[in-house]
C-alpha cells in the first residue's frame, strides 16, 4: 500500500468511525439513558429530535469524506467500491430519514398534541409508534451499513 492509500485509508476509517460511533452512542446510549431520565416524554421528544438533526449533519460530512476517500483508492484497492456503496446508502438512508421520517413523525407529534395528555392506546400514539419503528429500521440501516464499511476497511488494511 502506498504512502497515499494509507493517509486514504486512515482518513476513510477515522471518519466512518466518527459517525457510526456517534450514531451508536446516541442508539444505544443517549436516547435510552434519556428516555428513562426524563419524565416528560414532549421534551424527549425534542432532546431526540435536536440530537438526530446534529447527528444526521456528522453523518454527512464524516460519510462524505469517507466515500471520497473510497472513490480515490478504487483502483488500488478491491473493496473500495463495496465500501464507497455502504457509504453512499448510508447517506440515502440518513437524508430519507431526515428528509421524510422525521418530519412524518414530527407532523404525528404536533397532531396529537401532548404526549402528556394522550393514552397510551390512542390512535393517534399508536400511529406514532408505527413512524418510530420506521425510524428505528431506517437508522438502524444506515447504521449497519456503516458498520459494514469499517469492518471492510478494516480488512482491507492487512
Amino acid at each position: 500500500m502506498s504512502g497515499a492509500d494509507r493517509i486514504l485509508a486512515a482518513l476513510e476509517v477515522t471518519a466512518t468511525g466518527f459517525w457510526v460511533g456517534a450514531s451508536a452512542g446516541f442508539a444505544f446510549v443517549q436516547a435510552p439513558v434519556a428516555f428513562a431520565l426524563v419524565t416528560d416524554r414532549d421534551v424527549f421528544a425534542d432532546l431526540t429530535e435536536r440530537t438526530l438533526e446534529r447527528t444526521a449533519v456528522a453523518t454527512y460530512i464524516a460519510s462524505g469524506i469517507a466515500l471520497v476517500a473510497c472513490a480515490l483508492r478504487i483502483r488500488s484497492d478491491r473493496t473500495a467500491i463495496v465500501r464507497a456503496a455502504a457509504a453512499a446508502g448510508a447517506i440515502s438512508a440518513i437524508a430519507y430519514h431526515q428528509g421524510a421520517v422525521v418530519p412524518r413523525m414530527a407532523a404525528a407529534r404536533r397532531a396529537l398534541g401532548s404526549f402528556n395528555d394522550v393514552a397510551e392506546d390512542a390512535p393517534e400514539r399508536v400511529a406514532y409508534r408505527a413512524l418510530h419503528k420506521e425510524s428505528t429500521r431506517v437508522f438502524g440501516g444506515a447504521l449497519l451499513l456503516g458498520t459494514a464499511e469499517l469492518a471492510l476497511a478494516a480488512i482491507s488494511t492487512r
